[in-house]
């Protein structure tokens, strides 16, 4: 229920200076001389006159008002109107800052989108590069694992392939050396044997001769080649130990000849699996340590989204009260100012049904300058579209719409992998601490602005780098056209 005006301590101790008629005014019929709405009828001078009191007396009864139009009393005044509504905003808790019991609650939820998308404008870019390395560190660890995987089966067949080699070379010449022996032992059976036979061959001739010739001369007796038979039975049984010692050492070396070979090729047997455990070992612990890193990369990503996420609802909170804030003040100086409107319209004697035809209008005539001007840009839009077939769409819609035309594969997946390959590609470098603005084109790649027409070279390079990448097997020619031609299509050329 609204307060009582005329019985407020605070509206009688404002500066508006409300004044009560002495006794009501009778009911009368307005005069010739002036309409019942002007400002300078008696009703209005005496309604609005200083009051000389300092307490006023409560007020009686509203009269009734006269016939063929209502008379200003004293809550219908411009001014005064104005006031009281000013004054029961400000002690209804309008003036203070932490309340907003002016603000609707469709103001409430169009500042709320506005916060969030104000919020999302900030933390939307760094979810997205926090996913994007999130993604992009899981393509990573795939890579590096099947490339560890890849380099361990080839270190596992080289080493098969060389000790395989190895026995085979092994069992080859031990074989020969096995038949070096053996021909070893029999040329030297051969020739101890041959010796053998030379040697009886020749005693016996020596036997014949002498006997032969002692008959010749007559001598006969026991013994006359005792000493004969004895050579040949010495150098006969020299002979036959030689030819033993001979072939046991020929036995022994090639006895030592075949343990050394065994031992190699079992050695070298024994050599392979020890040497594949180890590698395999080895890769095992590469590959804890890449998904020990992996693991910590990911969680760092989550975190940071986590993070990020987490920060959304306070900062939109902090976003919503500034905004909040400045239209509360925009609302509270918009009531000053009709106040103070008010009480200078009383001054100079406008009624407030004028003051209002006058504010309305003005804001017609706004609305009708701004409605112009908007049908003439719009007039200006098509004939430069006729003229020059200029395009109403941005740069990356046309880039996005030939992508969209002129790729095979309309999946989305392919269609966002290029797509932020082609923002990746001309977004340059400007996020990077060393990035200067005031660097000459070309000069190095962390001073390279994005969207800037004049390093349209080291964004097409950026394009050739991105279709080579490791990440992107399987892009060819066809994405490196396709995302050229795109920053062209960007770029309007």
């Amino acid at each position: 229920m609204p307060r009582d005006p005329y019985s407020d301590p605070f509206f009688h101790d404002s500066p508006i200076g409300f004044v009560t008629p002495r006794k009501p005014a009778a009911p009368r019929k307005p005069r010739a001389s002036y309409t019942i709405n002007s400002f300078n009828s008696p009703i209005f001078k005496q309604a609005n006159a200083p009051d000389q009191r300092k307490v006023a007396p409560r007020p009686a009864p509203r009269p009734a008002a006269p016939p063929g139009g209502s008379a200003y009393g004293p809550t219908s005044l411009p001014g005064v109107t104005s006031a009281l509504n000013y004054a029961r905003g400000v002690s209804a808790g309008g003036g203070g800052g932490g309340s907003y019991s002016g603000l609707s609650g469709s103001d409430t939820a169009s500042l709320l989108r506005q916060a969030q998308q104000m919020v999302g404008y900030e933390l939307d870019p760094q979810v997205k590069a926090s996913q994007a390395a999130y993604n992009q560190e899981n393509k990573d660890y795939g890579w590096l694992i099947n490339n560890l995987n890849r380099q361990t089966g080839l270190a596992k067949t080289d080493i098969s392939s060389l000790f395989g080699a190895l026995d085979q070379l092994l069992g080859a010449n031990q074989q020969q050396q096995k038949a070096a022996y053996t021909k070893a032992t029999a040329g030297v059976t051969a020739n101890y044997n041959q010796l053998q036979q030379m040697l009886d061959a020749g005693y016996t001739k020596a036997g014949n001769a002498a006997t032969a010739e002692q008959q010749r001369l007559g001598i006969a007796g026991p013994g006359q080649n005792d000493r004969l038979a004895a050579d040949k039975a010495y150098l006969t049984g020299l002979a036959g130990e030689q030819k033993a010692n001979a072939l046991s050492n020929v036995a022994t070396q090639s006895a030592n000849a075949g343990g050394i070979a065994g031992t190699m090729r079992s050695s070298a047997a024994e050599a392979s699996p020890h040497l594949v455990a180890q590698i395999t070992m080895n890769a095992n612990e590469q590959q804890q340590q890449l998904l020990k890193n992996h693991i910590d990369n990911l969680g760092k990503y989550k975190q940071q989204i986590s993070l990020l996420n987490a920060q959304r609802p306070g900062k939109v909170q902090m976003v919503l009260k500034q905004l909040q804030d400045q239209l509360y003040q925009r609302q509270q100086d918009a009531l000053q100012l009709q106040f103070l409107n008010s009480v200078k319209a009383g001054e100079l004697g406008i009624s407030a049904g004028q003051l209002q035809l006058a504010q309305a209008r003005l804001a017609q005539d706004g609305q009708i300058a701004t409605d112009r001007a908007a049908l003439e840009a719009k007039r200006l839009a098509l004939e430069a579209q006729k003229a020059g077939g200029v395009q109403s769409t941005t740069g990356m819609e046309r880039a996005f719409s030939y992508m969209g035309t002129a790729y095979p594969d309309k999946s989305a997946a392919r269609q966002n992998a290029l797509q932020n390959a082609l923002i990746d590609a001309i977004n340059g470098n400007s996020n990077d601490p060393g990035y200067n603005p005031s660097s000459k084109p070309g000069v190095g790649g962390s001073n390279v602005p994005g969207y800037d027409p004049n390093y349209m070279a080291l964004y097409l390079a950026a394009v050739d780098s991105a279709v080579a990448d490791r990440a992107n097997q399987g892009w060819g020619p066809i994405e490196r056209n396709i995302l050229r031609n795109a920053i062209m299509r960007f770029f309007g050329k």
